[in-house]
């Protein structure tokens, strides 16, 4: 479900067809065919019906997601919040290789996330109280736009879209404000490290625009473990 969501969602129409079909040929997979990583490697890592190469990113992404699922498995016994936190980082990690590859976080998978994190409090035991996800959401959004509002006016140039705005709204209803407060600055100074590294390794050419979403998924998901 992650490759398809992550091959589907940047497109201009992704439900026009099925998710699970192929890009190139766009003819519908078997059962076997949907089966994380069994199935990539029964095809030999191709298309059944047409032949054509398949991303090796699907069985990476399907390895990441399992390696995942296993340790919030090990650290919450099976219980409907370790059911929301699988959920969770598989959102985490669509959303991160999406804006890595397209510079885009869909509006279907952050808003609708932002509501099922609020919705999330009511679980028995879950660790975020109503009041502290909803607030951080709220807050987080404001201070996002307020933030590349500023950006924009200094750098004269789109600094932060929207969707970062929403990304961060809905990371802050589902980890509440301090795991929040910690993501984003952890994600701003991972990315400026990367940038860092990416001029003194590549000069000018290093100068570039990078995915915020990409940092803020990868963080997002570390903090969960903690």
């Amino acid at each position: 479900m992650a490759n398809a969501l992550i091959a589907r969602l940047p497109k201009e129409h992704p439900f026009q067809r099925a998710l699970f079909t192929c890009e190139h040929c766009e003819r519908r997979g078997g059962l076997l065919d949907l089966v994380p990583i069994l199935g990539w490697l029964w095809r030999s890592g191709r298309c059944r019906v047409c032949r054509a190469h398949v991303r090796v990113q699907e069985p990476v992404v399907d390895a990441i997601n399992g390696v995942l699922w296993l340790l919030i498995a090990a650290s919450n016994p099976f219980s409907p919040r370790a059911l929301a936190l699988m959920g969770f980082v598989t959102v985490l990690v669509v959303l991160a290789l999406i804006d890595l590859e397209h510079q885009i976080l869909p509006d279907m998978i952050t808003l609708p996330g932002i509501v099922v994190g609020v919705a999330l409090t009511q679980l028995p035991g879950w660790p975020v109280s109503l009041l502290d996800s909803a607030l951080s959401a709220a807050l987080g959004y404001f201070a996002m736009m307020i933030l590349a509002k500023a950006a924009e006016m200094y750098y004269r140039e789109e600094a932060l879209g929207q969707g970062d705005w929403k990304m961060i709204a809905m990371l802050g209803a589902f980890l509440g404000s301090t795991k929040l407060a910690f993501v984003a600055l952890a994600a701003n100074l991972l990315g400026a490290l990367v940038g860092l590294l990416m001029i003194a390794i590549m000069g000018d050419e290093g100068r570039q625009r990078l995915p915020l979403g990409t940092f803020l998924g990868a963080c997002g998901i570390t903090i969960i473990f903690f």
